[in-house]
């Protein structure tokens, strides 16, 4: 199954990618060191990830962070991190 970018429509590839990489919601909770219940609502785009378990995510995927999330959530993401990083000044 080719991979692909995240569709228009905001549908996340994040399930597509694991299942195409054989992993269990539990194995990549397990590798990422983020719990199941937040890697299944990452996959149907219930919650943003922080900037860290974008990180993780892309490193156990091997996959840049615009194959796995829509342009908004990733815009998202970066928001809450400088908002966060303001704060802690």
């Amino acid at each position: 199954m080719p991979l692909r970018k995240p569709r228009s429509d905001g549908v996340q590839p994040l399930y597509d990618v694991r299942v195409a990489k054989n992993m269990t919601q539990v194995e990549l909770a397990k590798a990422t060191s983020i719990p199941q219940p937040r890697i299944s609502e990452l996959e149907t785009g219930r919650y943003v990830p922080t900037r860290l378990w974008l990180v993780k995510l892309t490193k156990v995927l091997r996959l840049r962070p615009e194959y796995l999330f829509t342009e908004a959530i990733l815009a998202e993401v970066e928001r809450r991190y400088k908002v966060a990083k303001g704060a802690a000044r």
